[in-house]
């Protein structure tokens, strides 16, 4: 784990052992130190990194440690205390350094989130001693619930699921083959259920971080049209929706009664918002 400079050595015998608030807070004090990085200065560093810079490579990941933080409050409450997240978060920060190529055009804060919430989510998985899946095979999961879960009858409708998961309709089908073995009735972990898991789970097709980033881009991208071309409402019904800041979808009757209108007004507000965001989306000008 990474430690910022300066942190207590723990040797002095006399003095009374900190309880983990006293190290967490001593802990956040010491990273808000180190500003974060403007783009620039991220390639500039993970440049100096490619070239062999220590003190670069240092620097590259002080300034991210509290983006590491931020991610592990996340995860609280699944198994891990908040400071194994954050340890657990600062070892994928550190790979994340090794491995970035500054030459794709990518934040290195966008490409290191991938690797900090796979490390943590990973620990995650040890600590319960359940499957381990990957993490961008997890996200892929809980999209395919999602989007299953907001479909007509999309149990049977597979090229729908496929279209709304943007994956093709034979990994669709694994998909669902994979979540049965994880919801059938066999216990997670008995030799049964890790049997069946284990032949679909290696026919999927393993996501790099490179694609995974691609994604987080083109969402970020979205986001921005969003704020930039949709009114209030309709922001604030997309987003309810979509989970777009807490990750929960709402149906449209959920989403009604939170907003205070009926169920078809939503789904009319959605349908306009929606192709607003088509044409955007087309338009040389936003690309």
């Amino acid at each position: 784990m990474t430690k910022p400079p300066d942190s207590p050595s723990g040797n002095d015998k006399g003095a009374p052992v900190p309880s983990d608030y006293d190290i967490q807070d001593q802990y956040l004090s010491e990273i808000n130190r180190y500003p974060l990085l403007t783009k620039k200065e991220e390639h500039d560093f993970a440049r100096r990194v490619a070239e062999g810079d220590e003190e670069a490579r240092r620097r590259l990941i002080l300034s991210n440690l509290r983006l590491v933080v931020t991610i592990a409050k996340r995860y609280l409450g699944q198994g891990l205390g908040f400071l194994d997240l954050i340890e657990e978060g600062n070892l994928g920060l550190i790979r994340a350094v090794s491995k970035f190529d500054y030459r794709k055009g990518f934040r290195f804060s966008t490409y290191a989130s991938w690797w900090i919430k796979q490390s943590m989510t990973r620990a995650i998985a040890n600590q319960a001693k359940t499957i381990r899946i990957p993490v961008h095979i997890y996200q892929l999961i809980n999209r395919y619930i999602k989007a299953e879960e907001h479909l007509l009858n999309a149990e049977h409708d597979e090229e729908a699921l496929a279209q709304a998961l943007d994956i093709t309709v034979e990994k669709t089908r694994m998909l669902r083959n994979l979540i049965q073995g994880i919801r059938s009735e066999d216990p997670i972990g008995s030799a049964e259920a890790l049997q069946k898991l284990s032949v679909e789970y290696g026919k999927l097709v393993s996501a790099n971080p490179e694609e995974v980033i691609a994604l987080q881009i083109e969402n970020e991208r979205i986001a921005s049209l969003i704020e930039k071309h949709l009114s209030k409402r309709e922001q604030e019904i997309l987003k309810i929706r979509y989970g777009l800041e807490d990750g929960k979808h709402k149906t449209l009757a959920e989403t009604g009664k939170i907003i205070g209108v009926s169920r078809e007004r939503i789904r009319q507000i959605e349908k306009r918002a929606l192709q607003k965001l088509k044409l955007m989306l087309a338009s040389p000008k936003e690309k």
